[in-house]
């Protein structure tokens, strides 16, 4: 961390009118270091910073690859002609530090055994990667253990398509630590993500146990610098860009209940089977036209709840990255009119 001389720090940031970089003193390494001035503004490319944001679920056992956890997190995995640790994917409330309400946990259950391409990582993609092209990247995170475990092909990887950097991770203790990489990224660079690489190679964990991820950062220079907290509202909106659920955030697409659902409602009608369509605006524009799924109140996928019962089958038209439209017919006569469900748009990287 960089302990910062502020005497001067006023006409630095006027200063920073014409120069992206801002000059500060490293009073504890007695050197001058320049860094971006949007760090200090608590920049970063990546959502979900702080892990404060689960919408799919909180614990996800041992997923498969390419499934997400929290959300903009998700797993790669090969076997590799070893076996994968059984690693266990958690949002944890009580370890963390003072300034934050959680962390992601990455419990350990079964170390594997060796194979030589075997991988199991952790990756998020940056959406607007052209913005970095030509520019120092650096990718950071914050991490400990529950147990000193010894990792030998552990490490940070920041990729832009073309090239990567890598920083090795020999071990993890119980002290909060942060490590970083950084990369040049070229003019080339044609998408930009960062990895956590758990296992790579034919190294095997020492030990069985709970790695804990703080928060992790990716910031344009070649420092990293300690993580500003966006707030949970913030993080939320940046998510649904990429995924957004009509439920209530503590409850998992799927379940059964009527809470949030989008909803149409017609009294006294004619008495006659009917077809109904409902359009919704959706709470952030996404990313590009989203896949729908959508849920009958009992939770059956597919489905839509109309005057004749749950389990109707409805289907989603005319969807674009800001509305969706559902329709569902409802099967038998009545004198209401009523179609009721929840849904899950998805736009992920």
């Amino acid at each position: 961390m960089v302990d910062i001389a502020i005497s001067n720090l006023s006409n630095q940031i006027a200063e920073t009118a014409n120069n992206d970089m801002l000059a500060i003193d490293d009073v504890s390494a007695g050197e001058t270091k320049k860094i971006p001035f949007e760090s200090l503004l608590g920049g970063n490319a990546l959502i979900n910073q702080d892990f404060s944001i689960w919408q799919e679920n909180t614990t996800f056992t041992n997923p498969a690859n390419d499934v997400y956890t929290a959300d903009g997190y998700y797993v790669q995995t090969s076997a590799g002609g070893g076996t994968l640790p059984t690693v266990n994917v958690k949002k944890n409330t009580t370890v963390h530090e003072d300034a934050f309400s959680q962390s992601m946990e990455l419990e350990i259950t079964n170390v594997g055994a060796t194979g030589a391409t075997r991988a199991y990582y952790v990756v998020q993609k940056i959406e607007d990667f052209v913005k970095y092209r030509g520019k120092t990247v650096t990718f950071s995170l914050r991490v400990k253990s529950s147990t000193a475990m010894t990792t030998p092909d552990t490490r940070l990887t920041l990729y832009d398509g073309v090239s990567s950097a890598d920083a090795t991770i020999t071990s993890f203790t119980t002290t909060w630590t942060t490590y970083s990489v950084a990369l040049d990224v070229g003019a080339a660079a044609s998408e930009m993500a960062i990895y956590f690489v758990l296992v790579s190679g034919a190294g095997v964990i020492s030990s069985t146990g709970s790695i804990y991820i703080q928060w992790m950062k990716v910031e344009i220079g070649s420092v990293s610098t300690p993580l500003v907290p966006r707030g949970t509202g913030v993080e939320l909106t940046l998510c649904q860009r990429y995924y957004q659920k009509s439920y209530t955030q503590a409850v998992f697409p799927g379940a059964a209940t009527a809470a949030g659902t989008a909803i149409t409602y017609i009294e006294q009608a004619a008495n006659a089977d009917h077809l109904m369509v409902m359009h919704i605006k959706l709470p952030v524009v996404m990313y590009y036209t989203p896949s729908i799924t959508i849920y009958d109140i009992a939770g059956n996928a597919g489905k839509v709840t109309m005057a004749a019962g749950n389990n109707i089958t409805g289907t989603a038209t005319r969807e674009n990255d800001a509305a969706i439209s559902v329709y569902g017919t409802n099967g038998a006569a009545n004198t209401t009119r009523h179609i009721e469900f929840q849904y899950v748009a998805d736009t992920r990287l």
